[in-house]
């Protein structure tokens, strides 16, 4: 019975709880950004001409001009990352099922007070401090 609380029931809610834990949901906002401005870098290249595309990407802060390529190194890196909440369940395995229920990930660590909203009179882009996968998931900025 245990063999198959552990399959059954364990394997889900452990994988559930991964996926709704602020370090699995940190450790796609690289890769998940990255595909955002290659995406948006392609669409700019097919609007403008070469001189344009320079002095938009040398006004934006934090662009990477080789996103589209680093985008896949960085996702490559996901699978061989270790999350700390899958290392306390793996080295549990002399713990009943029962007990290892109990084990939740970290919560996310306490975050200091939010930036201030912008004005009306000024875009967003210019004081918002989020990654674009922070403002998707929390709707700020």
């Amino acid at each position: 019975m245990e063999n198959f609380n552990c399959i059954r029931k364990l394997l889900p809610t452990v994988v559930d709880r991964l996926f709704q834990s602020h370090e699995y949901k940190k450790s796609l906002s690289v890769p998940f950004n990255l595909a955002i401005q290659a995406s948006w870098a392609k669409g700019l290249a097919e609007e403008h001409f070469k001189e344009d595309l320079l002095e938009l990407m040398s006004m934006m802060e934090n662009f990477n001009a080789y996103a589209d390529k680093k985008m896949y190194v960085e996702y490559e890196k996901l699978f061989e990352k270790r999350y700390p909440f899958v290392e306390k369940i793996s080295r549990g395995f002399r713990h009943t099922v029962y007990d290892l229920f109990k084990v939740y990930p970290d919560s996310p660590p306490l975050e200091q007070a939010p930036p201030s909203k912008p004005s009306s009179g000024q875009a967003p882009s210019e004081h918002c401090n989020q990654s674009a996968y922070d403002v998707i998931l929390e709707g700020d900025c």
